[in-house]
């Protein structure tokens, strides 16, 4: 999850809370979760926990959203997707923007708080629950925007991370309100007059951030298309070589891939064939896939745990100048600004995409200790699948 998408999910969220339905209505949550309790001291005490209790309603929910965006997007992240979740995203701009009518955006539902004890933590957080799940027309376009992106992080746990950074965003001006209530919700309710031209802008800016994903995911699906073609021709030639050359044995065109030179940041060059005796991963990718950089914290860690232990080697494979990346000196650059120590190899020819008709980053190919490829596997892998997978590698 890279900084922009943090950014983005939390200004989300204070653009949920400035919301037209929203902030008028202050007063009366605040007046709910302020009630004090004989003295001055315990109020306050009381309205720091209610009002805590409150964000933690709100963020319950949209926590539970994000596992479930996110639980969806592992199972279908690739970029038709995340062109799919761009397009609904740019919808939900031009409705907030007041270019496009959605009429079932329109259609509202709220809890019935009357019979609620909101002088208590259990009924300020069941509060907080009833705010979640209710103000469709104003929070809804915008949390389906950030549960969009959510989908597009392909873990459950980073799709709750980025809900919970949108909850922030809402809830943190909720504290500060509520806390310091009659200091501060006169100025805020002189926000009101300028609640069109928030949500015009708010909405505009959220257009803005799909058509990003759009593009983005059409570069995605071009790179792929390339390195498809790349494979295919490739394919073409290898038969063509094979049908010609009786002197080639099956045994020597299935192992040539092996001894393939690549080459190490340091510019070291070294073939797999250097690490026999010792089981392989690769994970193909690319600087420009979400996918792949989304992931990078979780390949780090499985990097360091198994290159330390010694029973995998983790390896990583990059493709300067090719399929969309960077050129070769603006990678080299690029990767030591980032601190990556982990092994990564360059293929500047795209002989390993050709070799294995790779259609896609990432792409993770399983080796044994004996060289032999015991598994090809498009896009991201999840943890614990892939723990097993190495465990098994292992064993062989």
């Amino acid at each position: 999850m890279d900084i922009g998408m943090i950014g983005a999910a939390f200004a989300a969220g204070l653009l949920s809370f400035f919301s037209p339905c929203v902030l008028p209505l202050l007063p009366v949550y605040i007046g709910l979760l302020t009630t004090d309790a004989g003295n001055q001291e315990l109020g306050m005490v009381r309205r720091a926990a209610n009002t805590v209790a409150f964000v933690l309603g709100i963020s319950t929910t949209f926590l539970i959203l994000g596992l479930g965006a996110g639980s969806i997007g592992k199972m279908l992240s690739n970029s038709y997707v995340a062109i799919v979740c761009g397009i609904i995203i740019i919808f939900f701009g031009l409705y907030l923007a007041g270019l496009l009518k959605i009429p079932f955006l329109t259609q509202e539902k709220r809890m019935d708080t009357s019979k609620l004890n909101t002088s208590t933590v259990l009924g300020a957080f069941l509060l907080g629950l009833g705010f979640s799940f209710g103000w469709t027309p104003c929070i809804g376009p915008i949390l389906g925007t950030v549960l969009a992106m959510a989908a597009q992080q392909g873990t459950a746990l980073a799709g709750a991370g980025l809900t919970l950074v949108y909850s922030l965003g809402m809830c943190i001006p909720f504290l500060v309100i509520t806390l310091a209530s009659n200091l501060l919700l006169a100025k805020v309710r002189k926000l009101n007059k300028y609640m069109p031209i928030i949500q015009r802008v708010g909405g505009i800016l959220i257009a803005v951030m799909g058509l990003w994903m759009v593009v983005t995911a059409g570069q995605n699906l071009m790179a792929s298309n390339a390195a498809s073609s790349a494979a295919s021709n490739a394919t073409a030639t290898q038969s063509a070589t094979a049908g010609s050359d009786a002197s080639s044995g099956p045994d020597e065109e299935v192992d040539a891939w092996r001894h393939i030179e690549f080459e190490t940041l340091e510019g070291e060059k070294v073939t797999i064939a250097d690490y026999e005796g010792k089981p392989v991963y690769i994970e193909l990718w690319g600087s420009w896939c979400p996918q792949c950089m989304s992931n990078m914290d979780a390949f780090i860690a499985l990097a360091d745990k198994h290159n330390t232990a010694g029973d995998v080697q983790i390896l990583s494979m990059a493709f300067p100048s090719l399929y969309g990346e960077m050129d070769k000196a603006e990678f080299i650059e690029w990767c030591n600004e980032q601190g990556y120590e982990f092994p990564i190899l360059m293929d500047e020819t795209g002989a390993l995409v050709d070799y294995f008709g790779v259609a896609g980053f990432p792409t993770s190919i399983f080796v044994d200790a004996d060289g032999n490829v015991q598994m090809v596997r498009a896009g991201v892998v999840a943890e614990d699948e892939l723990e097993g997978l190495l465990s098994t590698l292992a064993g062989m």
